[in-house]
């Protein structure tokens, strides 16, 4: 077949060869533009539908930079300005750094979470240590230190348990007094926490040094008898998880016997010792035995009776 063609080719004359190439050519020049109309075409509707996806619309808006607890005045190293989504902007938020400077926030802040005027407190609203109760709470202290206060690395905002022990010369019991307790300060401190570098140690990691004093949220009822308790034994709290798996328990308590106890409970008792006789001297062994003593009856005008005769 190939034979044939060039055979063919071979007679043509020039110009034969001449219209042989233009024909070519004007059919290259068709498929070619055929291909790339049909380029443009798809290139247009790509274009078409990238059109009509909306752009999305960013606001900024003023977010927690740090863990913040509930009742602590606002700082501007606490905050940070943030573009987010205008549809996921929370109705009320906050959009200007100095409208909540030196303001106390009503609720507990966490990284990343933003401002509303709801998550502060209005004016003429109690702010300071005294906003951090919750309305149907007291605030109470009790005295821990680093074994009872689980080595200070419960922190306020956490929630602990708190464990009553007592002891006497025969028995030690350990009692769960209070469950879910929210523990608002140690040692005064309310637990601000200040951004650190990248090169610093988060602080919500360490302990705090030295706790003395813990100041837990209790209902009335509650406050009088975590009082009463610490005059009976000492006061232990238990840190509790982020999210427990049982919110309370039904333990009650837990006695142990002191090994004195036990040690005096084992031991027999000691015989006991039989009375002996006290010696007896010579001279009461040879002396006559004294005769009992006789009265002497005497009947009126009867003749007397003799001694020992009935």
């Amino acid at each position: 077949m190939a034979n044939k063609i060039l055979n063919w080719l071979s007679n043509l004359s020039l110009r034969g060869l001449i219209v042989l190439a233009g024909s070519s050519a004007v059919v290259m020049l068709a498929v070619l533009y055929g291909v790339v109309s049909t380029l443009n075409a798809e290139s247009e509707d790509e274009n078409q539908e990238v059109e009509k996806v909306p752009a999305i619309e960013m606001s900024e808006v003023v977010v927690a930079k740090v863990h913040v607890p509930t009742g602590i005045l606002l700082k501007e190293s606490m905050l940070q300005l943030k573009k987010i989504p205008k549809d996921l902007i929370p109705e009320g938020a906050i959009t200007q750094l100095n409208e909540v400077l030196n303001k106390s926030v009503a609720v507990e802040l966490f990284e990343g979470d933003v401002l509303t005027e709801k998550k502060l407190y209005k004016e003429g609203e109690k702010t300071g240590f005294v906003g951090t109760i919750p309305p149907n709470c007291r605030a109470v202290s009790v005295g821990i230190n680093d074994v009872t206060g689980v080595a200070g690395f419960a922190k306020p905002g956490d929630y602990v348990d708190v464990i009553l022990v007592e002891h006497d010369d025969s028995k030690v019991t350990s009692s769960i007094l209070l469950q879910n307790v929210l523990l608002l300060s140690i040692n005064g401190d309310m637990g601000v926490q200040q951004p650190t570098s990248d090169d610093e140690v988060d602080p919500s990691t360490k302990a705090i040094s030295n706790p003395a004093i813990a100041t837990l949220a209790l209902h009335p009822e509650s406050v009088l008898r975590l009082v009463s308790a610490t005059k009976l034994g000492e006061i232990y709290l238990v840190l509790r998880p982020q999210k427990p798996s049982n919110k309370y328990v039904d333990i009650e308590n837990f006695t142990i016997r002191t090994e004195k106890v036990q040690e005096v409970q084992e031991q027999p008792e000691p015989p006991k010792e039989e009375k002996q006789p006290e010696p007896v001297s010579e001279d009461e062994k040879n002396s006559e035995p004294t005769p009992p003593e006789t009265f002497e009856i005497i009947y009126g005008d009867l003749p007397p009776t003799p001694k020992n005769e009935k």
